[in-house]
């Protein structure tokens, strides 16, 4: 005989866990006009502090929760891309509700009509050019890359960028052929966009400029390192963090160095664009100053000839010719746009800078170390020179 003993399993003796009730944002989703959109699915950018991830949520009736997480206080939502259950993309545009606290009543999602901008890609020869994707991206800081619109141009060159938010700007670039350089990225405020006044675009044939890097001989210089950066204002010209011919561009910048024959190549730029253009020299060769240029023009050949540093001697006075001990020198070198202390005058009231950049630069003489906020401070004493050499700064009392 077998004899069974039947006894209650453990999880039937414990008592129940406390479960924490289960939070959620609750929204309904209208038009504009109040009326509940039927059904369908709506991205939702949900920032929590400085978390930001990017949901695809379903909706029916209008009714959207949102399950909130045990540790969830309070987030900013950004709901965008409505589409019905077909698939269909819905002509509304996007909206922004928050901070919102997770647990409350349902709020209204108000979706806007549909928002676009309308405009006309042309190449060289006027004519609208076919393929050139646009990206308009949210210009503030609420929003990611996620959040963008982006279209494609047709035959003609024209397209239109659907689905953007009333009373939001945004910064629209362009991605064009091999064959053309990239145009500026175009910012627009939110009352262009609200105009939906048509924009144009235009692009242009692209050069590949190899630059001949010399030093002061002739000779050519290895392993010297260019670099260019968009104008200003054109933050977009550039990606960020990608590699363009095997050379890493960082924010707004690009890189390159100089092959054995001391060339650099660069490759699709806007022969009609200005460019911040900067030669380093290679490590080797510490006697040479780097070469700047703000509005640098791309050629197909161009050669450019490093110089070696200058060096600034000088004395400072007063007005009965007895020197100043201990006068701050300040220095504006070539393409800086601030003033640069660089030391003070001995007991003789002389100074040396070295390792000047060459070409004009302006000095000031200054009682006080305080920043100089203007041309001159403190009754100080200015003087520019063009070459390197001694010079006499008139100090007044």
């Amino acid at each position: 005989d077998v004899e069974l003993r039947l006894e209650p399993a453990p999880w039937l003796t414990k008592p129940p866990a406390q479960v924490a009730p289960r939070r959620t944002w609750s929204f309904r989703i209208v038009d504009s006009g109040g009326k509940p959109v039927a059904g369908g699915a709506v991205t939702a950018e949900i920032r929590r502090g400085k978390d930001v991830n990017e949901r695809r949520l379903r909706f029916r009736g209008g009714r959207l929760e949102v399950r909130a997480e045990p540790d969830d206080d309070e987030a900013v939502f950004w709901f965008y891309g409505a589409h019905d259950d077909c698939g269909v993309w819905l002509p509304l545009g996007s909206a922004r509700v928050g901070p919102v606290e997770a647990g409350g009543p349902p709020l209204d999602v108000v979706m806007p009509a549909q928002r676009s901008l309308q405009g006309v890609v042309l190449g060289p020869d006027g004519r609208g050019v076919r393929g050139v994707r646009l990206r308009a991206h949210p210009a503030g800081t609420d929003a990611t890359w996620s959040s963008s619109r982006t279209a494609l141009t047709g035959g003609d060159g024209r397209f239109t960028l659907g689905g953007l938010a009333p009373g939001v700007g945004y910064v629209v670039s362009s991605e064009v052929p091999r064959w053309a350089a990239r145009p500026p990225s175009v910012r627009m405020d939110a009352e262009s966009v609200e105009s939906e006044e048509p924009m144009t675009i235009r692009i242009h044939e692209a050069v590949a400029p190899r630059v001949l890097v010399l030093d002061p001989d002739g000779r050519t210089l290895a392993n010297a390192e260019a670099r260019i950066e968009p104008d200003a204002g054109d933050e977009h010209t550039f990606d960020d963090n990608v590699v363009l011919d095997g050379f890493y561009s960082g924010p707004g910048w690009v890189f390159k160095r100089a092959d054995p024959k001391g060339q650099v190549a660069f490759t699709r730029l806007d022969p009609n664009r200005g460019y911040v253009f900067c030669v380093d020299p290679p490590e080797d060769r510490p006697d040479l100053a780097p070469f700047y240029d703000r509005a640098w023009r791309p050629r197909a050949e161009q050669t450019i000839r490093l110089k070696p540093w200058a060096a600034v001697r000088g004395v400072v006075t007063d007005p009965r010719g007895a020197a100043v001990e201990d006068a701050v020198i300040w220095i504006k070198e070539p393409w800086h746009d601030e003033w640069q202390g660089r030391g003070t005058t001995d007991a003789h009231g002389r100074f040396t800078l070295e390792q000047v950049l060459p070409g004009a630069v302006s000095l000031l003489a200054t009682r006080s170390d305080a920043y100089p906020e203007g041309e001159a401070k403190d009754g100080g004493a200015l003087h520019t020179t063009t070459d390197a050499g001694s010079v006499v700064l008139l100090l007044p009392r």
